[in-house]
């Protein structure tokens, strides 16, 4: 009860003066509301504890409440009664979105903060939405308030409450008495708001890492099958465990030709008979030919991009190739179409429809990612295929040879080891050519998958270049998993990126509570090849060295390890670079590596770089690289190795 009370003497302060307000809440029953509404921060119990408040004072036969969205572009219906004859309408309204638009009415009650009456005989004033909201609910009066709370000279808003009538007029002295239950009931609906946000999003991302866990695992069987059939089958059905689509085909380059090369459909009677006629089409037409002319298919190959429709219906009457209009028939009004190039080598070997026929497939970006990322691996993995049945033929023809065939086969599969591909697929692998630098990169982890990454960011503004490196806590897959969220986090962070301490900032939010315990060290840096000026931040990451003029320096900067607190801050800095400057951006398994005496490599790598001052990035890599395993005196590592050099032309 003491919480109780200690909570209305905090909303009696907020009313400042207001003698009558503070009355109100004196009473037992508005104790007992408060303490309800402090009691959860359900956004479904608090309406309806709302709800129920407006029941008991009033006399208007219905009502909706509708709360801002996330991005604060529309307005949710959350909460609604109607009118008797109308109570059948509302499955249909809960949920329905109200766009916040400029000028239109809505606009006029959110954005201006205005409580508005309507009358059905001045219902000519008003916007067409309201004419045929009365028209349909057949009102006779109506009244907007806004869901707002006042405090000193600014407001607060995020939504708005409608109440309805078919018979009784509203006195505007009632209204006071609802500004009051909104006064009430403003902190925990707009808390509740935000944590069901939270707990949406903790959720979107524990679904995006149960897929990518599950498509490690699709990936790792995939390299052990040795039918090409077998693959498209596999990576088929699992598409459609986890993403819900119902039919799916895969076209194989052959010449100037993608051949239609398999399909499959979920089980169900009457999606195996469209399968059936779409399948029965394109083995007499042999899939497409390669021109822009013949569907969206070729010439997503032909670009190597993915074209994704959530919704057929919407561009069914648009122009399209005869063959896609073909397909589309077949299927019989089909709701969903996504197309991926399969990739070998970054390079288009074909590719697969997945179509989804009852419902619209909804797919995040991460979802996209992810699949894109899948189609790598069914490249390489045909070409597998191809190879081991080439090893079986010359298994049959040349048994004495069997034991060097058998063994190349394992170390082929190691090479391919599932998460290894994966997290290689992440990091560049070849060196970015920009204008007016140079640079070279070593990476090696101390397992078959680890948790150091590097990335190259390019931007349109062609004289931009970001280096990102990074250190994940931990080895094996739960370090690479994270790697792939980092990695998905910057392709996703658009303008972010252009503001190194900002990127830290953003990446820190939205891993936090997500990494299992683990955590990482960063540094991000953003070079401008027109004024030579390197902007950057850091995340307990081990500094850069700079080399100059045969001097070494550390390119310092305050910022703690991400992963582990929310809203924590970095600091940003920048440096003139100028000609002929050198930067060496490196983990920590390279400077703690020990050798048989307990020295470790950072004390004698900064001789190293003052010993050869004129070597290009290229070189020098080189050098530190034969240097670090002379010091070591064996290959084995302790921790993953992570080098880049950058020189200033």
């Amino acid at each position: 009860m003491s919480i109780v009370m200690n909570e209305i003497n905090n909303l009696k302060s907020e009313f400042e003066t207001d003698s009558q307000v503070i009355e109100k809440f004196q009473n037992s029953s508005d104790s007992l509301l408060i303490s309800q509404i402090l009691s959860t921060l359900n956004l479904d119990d608090l309406l309806n504890f709302f709800a129920e408040a407006l029941r008991l004072d009033y006399s208007y036969q219905g009502f909706y409440i509708a709360l801002e969205d996330e991005k604060k572009q529309n307005l949710i219906i959350q909460k609604l009664r109607l009118i008797d004859k109308q109570r059948e309408l509302e499955p249909i309204l809960l949920k329905s979105r109200l766009p916040i638009e400029q000028k239109n009415f809505i606009s006029q009650i959110y954005k201006e903060n205005q409580t508005i009456f309507v009358d059905a005989e001045d219902i000519e004033n008003y916007s067409e939405d309201t004419k045929k909201t009365f028209s349909l609910w057949k009102l006779k009066y109506g009244v907007y308030i806004p869901f707002s709370l006042q405090k000193n000279s600014e407001t607060e808003i995020i939504g708005y409450v409608f109440l309805m009538s078919s018979k009784n007029e509203f006195l505007k002295e009632e209204l006071q008495r609802i500004k009051d239950l909104i006064y009430l009931f403003y902190h925990q609906i707009k808390n509740s708001l935000s944590y069901q946000r939270f707990q949406e999003q903790e959720q979107e991302i524990k679904i995006a890492s149960e897929k990518t866990k599950k498509v490690l695992e699709l990936a790792e069987k995939i390299t052990n099958l040795s039918s090409s059939h077998q693959i498209y089958s596999l990576i088929l059905d699992e598409i459609f465990l986890l993403y819900h689509f119902q039919i799916g085909l895969i076209f194989i380059e052959n010449q100037e030709n993608l051949d239609y090369a398999s399909g499959s459909c979920i089980q169900k009677d009457s999606i195996q008979e469209l399968f059936s006629k779409l399948d029965l089409f394109f083995k007499n037409s042999n899939g497409y030919r390669i021109h822009f002319m013949d569907g969206a298919t070729p010439t997503a190959f032909i670009r190597g991009v993915h074209f994704y429709f959530p919704s057929i219906p919407q561009i069914v009457n648009l122009p399209m190739a005869q063959k896609d209009k073909d397909g589309i028939a077949l299927l019989d009004n089909p709701q969903t179409l996504l197309i991926i190039p399969i990739l070998k080598n970054k390079k288009p070997v074909g590719c697969i429809q997945l179509w989804g026929i009852e419902e619209t497939v909804r797919l995040s970006e991460n979802d996209l990612n992810i699949l894109i990322t899948l189609s790598s691996f069914i490249g390489t993995s045909i070409s597998n295929a191809y190879t081991y049945s080439l090893v079986d033929e010359q298994k049959r023809k040349l048994e004495e040879k069997n034991n060097i065939i058998q063994k190349k086969n394992h170390q082929f599969k190691d090479e391919l080891h599932l998460a290894s591909q994966i997290q290689r697929n992440l990091v560049p692998s070849v060196a970015p050519e920009v204008h007016g630098i140079q640079v070279a990169m070593y990476y090696k982890p101390m397992e078959n998958i680890g948790g150091d990454f590097y990335d190259f960011i390019h931007f349109k503004e062609s004289s931009l270049f970001g280096i990102f490196i990074s250190d994940v806590s931990g080895h094996g897959v739960p370090a690479a998993l994270i790697t792939g969220m980092i990695k998905a986090l910057i392709e996703t962070s658009d303008f972010i990126k252009f503001f190194p301490a900002k990127l830290l900032y953003y990446i820190n939010e939205k891993i936090t509570g997500q990494t299992g315990g683990n955590f990482l060290t960063v540094f991000y840096a953003l070079y401008n090849s027109e004024t030579k000026i390197l902007k950057y931040a850091r995340g307990a990451h081990p500094y850069p060295l700079l080399v100059r003029n045969g001097e070494i320096s550390f390119l310092e900067s305050k910022g703690k390890m991400l992963g582990i607190i929310p809203d924590t801050e970095f600091e940003e800095k920048e440096i003139q670079l100028l000609s002929g400057d050198k930067l060496i951006f490196f983990t920590d398994g390279l400077t703690e590596t020990e050798n048989s005496e307990g020295i470790e490599f950072d004390e004698i790598l900064p001789q190293i770089l003052k010993d050869h001052p004129d070597k290009n990035p290229e070189k020098l890599l080189e050098t530190i690289y034969h240097s670090l395993l002379s010091f070591k005196e064996d290959y084995s590592f302790e921790d993953d190795i992570c080098l880049i050099v950058m020189g200033i032309d």
